[in-house]
């Protein structure tokens, strides 16, 4: 298993992707995102790729914390295709996200995860790499 900076034309892989995660993106404004994150110092795009076919990926984000010294690192979606869970995939992604936070001066790692993924044991998969459940704190508001 190789783990690896994204590149544009790994877009149709991920569309597949995101969709396993429940989410509908358009891929022209996949490529838009893909190039974003390429191009921001703050952002990172992985995707793990076993025989030369991309099978997961984690986006995160970093800023910079106000209230503290250094940054605080999000991961905003993380994702192993079904027919690759469970072979450690997840694990490595996260394990490299967190080595590029701490390279990168950050404090935290941050994640949200919803209630209905708590079924299929990704938040046993988040405590179990020493990550703190502190109940349901989400809130969100869409903008139109």
């Amino acid at each position: 298993m190789l783990i690896r900076f994204a590149k544009p034309e790994d877009a149709p892989a991920l569309i597949e992707l995101i969709d396993q995660l429940g989410y509908k993106i358009t891929l022209s404004s996949l490529y838009e995102n893909i190039d974003a994150y390429l191009r921001d110092p703050d952002r990172f795009l992985l995707v793990s790729e076993i025989e030369g076919r991309v099978v997961g990926c984690i986006a995160s984000d970093m800023a910079q914390t106000f209230h503290r010294e250094g940054k605080s690192m999000r991961v905003v979606s993380l994702v192993v295709d079904r027919m690759h869970q469970k072979k450690g995939i997840g694990i490595r992604l996260l394990e490299k996200a967190e080595e590029l936070a701490r390279i990168n001066g950050c404090w935290v790692v941050e994640l949200t995860s919803s209630f209905s993924r708590q079924k299929h044991g990704v938040h046993d998969f988040y405590v179990n790499r020493g990550y703190l459940k502190e109940g349901s704190q989400y809130f969100h508001k869409l903008l139109t």
